[in-house]
């Protein structure tokens, strides 16, 4: 795996809908259908990127996860595709410096991704992880179940 890009982003608002979860729930599913359900309604084009948000509490680190440990998680695009906020959805901002990956490969596969970012780039590379929202980007014609699909995976760092 590459080394990432190191990126400072200015603030941008996100609107979707949100769901406390674990790994071990794991209703990311039932969340992005709901999501895709009410983009549909709205009729939101589908040619754009979406993202998919974690915010952990503030005594969260990754030697404390398991996977029961509890988290938000998002199903959001950006807001500019809105004039105002849908009912039912809310919105989350991000902003500040992150290490931005590829992951490439089904979702299942993203704890290779995550060991290689938390287990060798992160203690090698100078930096720590943030308290603030993790996120990944799907481009425009993602599918979760394509074995060749890539999405950028957002760390906070300071």
């Amino acid at each position: 795996m590459k080394s990432p890009k190191i990126v400072d982003l200015t603030q941008t608002e996100l609107v979707g809908l949100r769901i406390q979860t674990s790994t071990a729930k794991n209703e990311t599913r039932s969340l992005w259908e709901r999501f895709q359900k009410m983009l549909i309604t709205l009729k939101v084009s589908k040619e754009i990127e979406k993202y998919s948000v974690q915010v952990f509490d503030m005594d969260t680190t990754t030697s404390k996860m398991n996977p029961h440990t509890e988290f938000e998680k998002w199903a959001a695009i950006a807001s500019k595709h809105f004039s105002e906020v849908p009912e039912a959805m809310e919105t989350i901002t991000v902003s500040g410096k992150y290490a931005v990956f590829m992951h490439k490969g089904l979702p299942s596969n993203f704890p290779k991704t995550a060991a290689f970012i938390f287990g060798e780039w992160m203690p090698k590379s100078g930096f720590s992880v943030d308290q603030r929202p993790h996120f990944e980007i799907m481009p425009v014609g993602y599918s979760p179940f394509d074995s060749t699909a890539e999405e950028e995976v957002w760390v906070p760092i300071k």
